[in-house]
Protein backbone atom coordinates (compact mmCIF):
# COMPACT_ATOMS: atom_id res chain seq x y z
CA UNK A 1 0.00 0.00 0.00
CA UNK A 2 2.91 2.34 0.71
CA UNK A 3 4.17 2.21 -2.89
CA UNK A 4 0.71 3.12 -4.15
CA UNK A 5 0.63 6.23 -1.96
CA UNK A 6 4.09 7.16 -3.25
CA UNK A 7 3.09 7.04 -6.94
CA UNK A 8 -0.48 8.30 -6.48
CA UNK A 9 -0.52 10.56 -3.43
CA UNK A 10 -3.88 11.27 -1.89
CA UNK A 11 -5.30 14.74 -2.18
CA UNK A 12 -6.73 15.82 1.14
CA UNK A 13 -6.20 19.58 1.12
CA UNK A 14 -6.12 22.38 -1.38
CA UNK A 15 -2.35 22.72 -0.88
CA UNK A 16 -1.89 19.08 -1.92
CA UNK A 17 -3.88 19.69 -5.07
CA UNK A 18 -1.97 22.88 -5.87
CA UNK A 19 1.34 21.02 -5.49
CA UNK A 20 0.22 18.26 -7.84
CA UNK A 21 -1.14 20.82 -10.31
CA UNK A 22 2.28 22.46 -10.31
CA UNK A 23 3.86 19.08 -11.13
CA UNK A 24 1.36 18.65 -13.97
CA UNK A 25 2.25 22.07 -15.35
CA UNK A 26 5.93 21.14 -15.21
CA UNK A 27 5.05 18.00 -17.17
CA UNK A 28 3.44 20.13 -19.89
CA UNK A 29 6.51 22.39 -19.93
CA UNK A 30 8.73 19.33 -20.34
CA UNK A 31 6.58 18.30 -23.30
CA UNK A 32 7.10 21.82 -24.71
CA UNK A 33 10.85 21.48 -24.25
CA UNK A 34 10.76 18.13 -26.04
CA UNK A 35 9.04 19.82 -28.98
CA UNK A 36 11.70 22.53 -29.05
CA UNK A 37 14.38 19.83 -28.93
CA UNK A 38 12.67 18.07 -31.84
CA UNK A 39 12.57 21.31 -33.80
CA UNK A 40 16.30 21.88 -33.21
CA UNK A 41 16.95 18.28 -34.25
CA UNK A 42 15.02 18.83 -37.49
CA UNK A 43 16.70 22.16 -38.30
CA UNK A 44 20.28 21.08 -37.75
CA UNK A 45 20.18 17.43 -38.86
CA UNK A 46 17.36 17.49 -41.44
CA UNK A 47 16.06 14.24 -39.95
CA UNK A 48 12.68 13.34 -38.54
CA UNK A 49 12.71 12.99 -34.74
CA UNK A 50 10.15 10.18 -35.08
CA UNK A 51 11.90 7.76 -37.42
CA UNK A 52 15.27 9.41 -38.24
CA UNK A 53 14.28 9.63 -41.92
CA UNK A 54 15.71 12.38 -44.10
CA UNK A 55 13.56 15.47 -44.59
CA UNK A 56 13.46 17.78 -47.57
CA UNK A 57 13.36 21.58 -47.18
CA UNK A 58 9.55 21.74 -47.33
CA UNK A 59 9.08 19.19 -44.53
CA UNK A 60 11.68 21.01 -42.39
CA UNK A 61 9.75 24.25 -42.89
CA UNK A 62 6.48 22.48 -42.06
CA UNK A 63 8.03 21.13 -38.85
CA UNK A 64 9.24 24.60 -37.83
CA UNK A 65 5.84 26.16 -38.56
CA UNK A 66 4.03 23.40 -36.69
CA UNK A 67 6.25 23.82 -33.65
CA UNK A 68 5.87 27.61 -33.76
CA UNK A 69 2.09 27.21 -33.72
CA UNK A 70 2.14 24.46 -31.09
CA UNK A 71 4.36 26.07 -28.45
CA UNK A 72 2.05 28.95 -27.46
CA UNK A 73 -0.80 26.46 -27.04
CA UNK A 74 1.34 24.23 -24.82
CA UNK A 75 2.40 27.21 -22.71
CA UNK A 76 -1.25 28.22 -22.31
CA UNK A 77 -2.16 24.63 -21.40
CA UNK A 78 0.63 24.61 -18.78
CA UNK A 79 -0.81 27.79 -17.29
CA UNK A 80 -4.31 26.29 -17.16
CA UNK A 81 -3.03 23.21 -15.35
CA UNK A 82 -0.93 25.34 -12.98
CA UNK A 83 -3.93 27.42 -11.87
CA UNK A 84 -5.99 24.26 -11.40
CA UNK A 85 -8.48 24.75 -14.22
CA UNK A 86 -6.91 22.50 -16.82
CA UNK A 87 -8.37 19.04 -16.42
CA UNK A 88 -9.66 19.02 -20.02
CA UNK A 89 -6.49 20.46 -21.55
CA UNK A 90 -4.46 18.19 -19.26
CA UNK A 91 -6.24 15.18 -20.72
CA UNK A 92 -5.68 16.53 -24.21
CA UNK A 93 -1.95 17.00 -23.59
CA UNK A 94 -1.72 13.54 -22.01
CA UNK A 95 -3.37 11.91 -25.04
CA UNK A 96 -1.15 13.95 -27.37
CA UNK A 97 1.99 13.03 -25.43
CA UNK A 98 1.11 9.32 -25.40
CA UNK A 99 0.49 9.43 -29.17
CA UNK A 100 3.81 11.15 -29.76
CA UNK A 101 5.82 8.74 -27.62
CA UNK A 102 4.04 5.79 -29.23
CA UNK A 103 5.14 7.04 -32.65
CA UNK A 104 8.69 7.52 -31.40
CA UNK A 105 8.82 4.04 -29.87
CA UNK A 106 7.39 2.48 -33.04
CA UNK A 107 9.83 4.56 -35.14
CA UNK A 108 12.75 3.20 -33.15
CA UNK A 109 14.10 6.49 -31.80
CA UNK A 110 13.38 5.76 -28.12
CA UNK A 111 15.74 3.70 -26.02
CA UNK A 112 15.15 2.47 -22.46
CA UNK A 113 16.33 5.77 -20.94
CA UNK A 114 13.79 7.75 -22.94
CA UNK A 115 11.04 5.28 -22.07
CA UNK A 116 11.73 5.70 -18.34
CA UNK A 117 11.69 9.46 -18.84
CA UNK A 118 8.36 9.21 -20.69
CA UNK A 119 6.84 7.23 -17.81
CA UNK A 120 7.78 9.98 -15.35
CA UNK A 121 6.35 12.71 -17.59
CA UNK A 122 3.11 10.75 -18.01
CA UNK A 123 2.96 10.48 -14.21
CA UNK A 124 3.36 14.23 -13.88
CA UNK A 125 0.59 14.84 -16.41
CA UNK A 126 -1.70 12.44 -14.55
CA UNK A 127 -0.94 14.29 -11.28
CA UNK A 128 -1.97 17.54 -12.94
CA UNK A 129 -5.24 16.08 -14.22
CA UNK A 130 -6.06 14.59 -10.80
CA UNK A 131 -5.31 17.88 -9.06
CA UNK A 132 -7.40 19.93 -11.48
CA UNK A 133 -10.29 17.51 -11.11
CA UNK A 134 -10.04 17.68 -7.31
CA UNK A 135 -9.93 21.49 -7.37
CA UNK A 136 -12.97 21.51 -9.63
CA UNK A 137 -14.90 19.21 -7.30
CA UNK A 138 -13.65 20.61 -3.96
CA UNK A 139 -16.54 23.05 -3.42
CA UNK A 140 -19.05 20.20 -3.82
CA UNK A 141 -17.08 18.01 -1.41
CA UNK A 142 -17.01 20.81 1.15
CA UNK A 143 -20.74 21.37 0.76
CA UNK A 144 -21.54 17.67 1.24
CA UNK A 145 -19.15 17.45 4.20
CA UNK A 146 -20.81 20.49 5.83
CA UNK A 147 -24.27 18.92 5.35
CA UNK A 148 -23.11 15.64 6.84
CA UNK A 149 -21.53 17.36 9.83
CA UNK A 150 -24.72 19.35 10.54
Amino acid sequence: MDIFSKWFPSIERKEDAKGLAKQGAIGVLIFSAMNILGMVFVVYLNQSPVDMGALDAQRVQDQINGSAILLPFLLFFAYRVYVGKGWIVGGLVLAWFVLEITLKIMGGTANIGWIIFYVFVVGMLVYGIRACWWLRRAPKYEEVKAQNDA
